[in-house]
């Protein structure tokens, strides 16, 4: 648990850190036996990647499930909480943020046997690399999307046009990881075919903002507010579906 006090962003970012340095120290001695089991076949720098990103996507998933709870100065969390959980005390507005350990190692390990079986399974056949989006999010715009931080406005002409550049700023952030995560995975898309599809994507997302800013409108209709996290969600949708295109892949069949 972090030290106690409000819930706020330095606080998150501590937990974090502890969760990061519990990751880490269970990672060391999951290396040590994988170098056992290996052999020869060890790539330290290749095991290092799988833990830098199933950390990451840990990290994200703990995040995204952020819970805040009367716990009456409790400050223990069960291990079926994959989350991190503000405990806080009865009747106050300070507490302290919670992991459980066994919770946290374990989900760590089954990120990581997926993260080692789809990047394996990339470096076998380029056309299955994907970019991570856990590492695209984690280096352009963290918890801001983690936490769907939303950007409130009041309705103007001005403000539309505020919003629509600010939009911009942030899309521009996530494709520059969205095309350093697909070289470092291994993809063999061309460059040029990795930006026009980023590019286009931007395009058709920001000649969507007046649907997303009427999407967000409070009950006044005066003011609106836009989700970064929706935003950059139906970015990467469009990307993706551009991706499996140029691949050749057939688009899903929705659910029956």
């Amino acid at each position: 648990s972090t030290s106690r006090g409000k819930q706020n962003e330095g606080r998150l970012q501590e937990i974090q850190e502890m969760a990061k340095q519990d990751i880490m120290a269970y990672a060391e001695s999951l290396k040590a036996q994988l170098k056992i089991q290996l052999g020869a076949g060890y790539d330290e720098a290749e095991i290092d990647k799988y833990i830098q990103d199933a950390m990451n996507d840990t990290i994200a998933l703990f995040t995204e499930n952020i819970e805040r709870r009367n716990q009456h100065g409790n400050y223990t969390t069960t291990s079926e909480k994959q989350a991190f959980v503000f405990a806080d005390r009865s009747g106050t507005s300070k507490g302290r943020y919670v992991y459980n350990v066994q919770s946290l190692i374990n989900t760590f390990t089954e990120k990581f046997n997926e993260t080692a079986k789809q990047k394996h399974g990339a470096k076998l056949d380029p056309l299955q690399a994907i970019y991570d989006k856990e590492n695209v999010i984690t280096n352009s715009v963290g918890n801001e999307y983690l936490r769907d931080n939303k950007i409130d406005y009041e309705d103007t002409t001005e403000n539309r046009a505020k919003a629509i550049n600010e939009a911009k700023s942030m899309l521009l952030l996530v494709s520059e990881q969205i095309k350093a995560s697909l070289v470092a995975e291994g993809s063999n898309i061309a460059d040029s075919d990795i930006q026009s599809i980023l590019d286009e994507s931007m395009l058709e997302i920001i000649s969507d903002i007046d649907s997303y800013i009427n999407t967000y409108k409070d009950r006044c209709e005066s003011r609106f507010k836009l989700s970064k996290k929706e935003i950059i969600n139906a970015f990467m949708l469009k990307v993706d579906e551009k991706l499996d295109i140029l691949k050749g892949k057939k688009p899903e069949e929705p659910e029956s």
